[in-house]
């Protein structure tokens, strides 16, 4: 069964809520990988250099 138009809609509008809701707790991205959810600086250049190779 496809979503309906209202439905996409909804979902929308509840992700800009929810990721709102992320930068006025934790600022910006990587300070949400920190703070958030206790990711190091250590994993985040693992991961970067993981994703240029």
């Amino acid at each position: 069964m496809r979503p309906t138009r209202g439905t996409s809609e909804f979902w929308s509008g509840a992700r800009e809520v929810l990721i709102e809701a992320m930068r006025r707790v934790h600022g910006p991205f990587d300070a949400y990988l920190r703070a958030g959810l206790g990711v190091t600086d250590e994993t985040v250049a693992a991961v970067r250099a993981h994703l240029l190779e």
